[in-house]
């Protein structure tokens, strides 16, 4: 589903590789989705650097992407999952 050495992926693929099914009692509130599925769009610089240095069999040549992470929220959660609740 994913392919190439570009990471982070595009976020508007997103949905596509992550879902969320709630089953609850109460309906799921945007605090309770903003509590677990938040993005830290340096957070996920930082794991994905780390991941290239240190696992060089899965990710050493990984092509970093600015531009995609420039995408990605600060501390918030992505509305292309949002749209998927």
């Amino acid at each position: 589903m994913i392919n190439g050495h570009l990471m982070p992926q595009n976020i508007s693929i997103l949905p596509s590789v992550l879902s969320i099914c709630y089953i609850g009692a109460t309906k799921l509130t945007i605090e309770a989705v903003r509590s677990t599925f938040h993005v830290q769009c340096y957070a996920v610089a930082e794991a994905l650097q780390w991941l290239k240095t240190h696992n060089l069999k899965y990710y050493g040549d990984i092509d970093v992407v600015n531009g995609h992470l420039a995408l990605l929220p600060v501390n918030e959660v992505p509305q292309e999952l949002l749209a998927t609740l």
